[in-house]
C-alpha cells in the first residue's frame, strides 16, 4: 500500500510538472516535442529510461538520435511469426466511431 501511495505522490509530482511545463509555439503550431514528465512517466509505468530529458525537446531530433541505436533483440524479432493472428472478443475499429 505504501508503494502504491508512493507511485501516486509521483504521478502527482509529475503531473503538477507537466502543467507548467505545457507551452504553445506560437511561430509553428504543428511542430510536435517530446516533454520531460512524458519520460518520467515511462519510468513510472515500469519501462527503463536510458536518458532523462532536461527541456521540452523536438521529437525529430529525438528520432534522429534513436537511428543510431542498435537494437540489441534483433535475433528474436527475426523469429517472430508476422503472420500470427488471434480472434479474441476485443476489436477496435479506426476510425474510431462516438459512443
Amino acid at each position: 500500500m505504501a508503494e502504491l501511495q508512493a507511485q501516486v505522490a509521483e504521478l502527482q509530482g509529475l503531473v503538477a510538472t507537466l502543467q507548467t511545463d505545457v507551452s504553445v509555439n506560437e511561430t509553428n503550431i504543428s511542430s510536435e516535442h517530446v516533454l520531460p514528465v512524458t519520460i518520467d512517466l515511462m519510468r513510472v509505468h515500469g519501462h527503463t529510461v536510458s536518458e532523462k530529458l532536461d527541456d521540452k525537446t523536438d521529437l525529430g531530433e529525438l528520432i534522429q538520435d534513436a537511428v543510431s541505436v542498435v537494437f540489441s533483440r534483433q535475433g528474436e524479432v527475426r523469429t517472430l511469426d508476422l503472420e500470427h493472428f488471434e480472434d479474441t472478443d476485443l476489436f477496435e475499429t479506426i476510425p474510431h466511431a462516438p459512443f
